[in-house]
């Protein structure tokens, strides 16, 4: 796989918005990962965890949400613009981690009741 098919791959399955068979989200999850492996691009971190959410891999999702934001932060410190991923786009990322963490730290507490 190349990089601009990665990137094709990823570009169809977000389009989806949600709508996709098991087969697509596998497709796709080796492709944003190869993507983020070979580049380390905050934008496909963050896709790949908007899609683990769509999934409800809340585990997942904050990892990926994380690593995003850590990413492009210390890319838009160091004044690399290596990232394609915007200011508000970290902004964003970082509340849905807020959320996540809070939906999780919910789920814990019920669940251990």
């Amino acid at each position: 796989m190349t990089i601009p098919e990665a990137k094709k791959i990823c570009d169809a399955f977000l389009l989806k918005t949600g709508q996709y068979t098991e087969e697509e989200a596998f497709i796709f999850s080796e492709a944003a990962h190869f993507i983020i492996r070979e580049t380390h691009d905050a934008a496909y971190m963050h896709n790949l965890a908007v899609a683990y959410e769509w999934q409800e891999h809340y585990d997942l999702a904050y990892k990926y949400y994380k690593m995003a934001a850590e990413n492009a932060v210390s890319t838009r410190i160091s004044g690399s613009e290596i990232s394609g991923i915007t200011a508000e786009q970290v902004r964003l990322t970082m509340k849905r981690l807020f959320d996540i963490t809070q939906n999780l730290t919910m789920t814990y507490t019920l669940n251990t009741r």
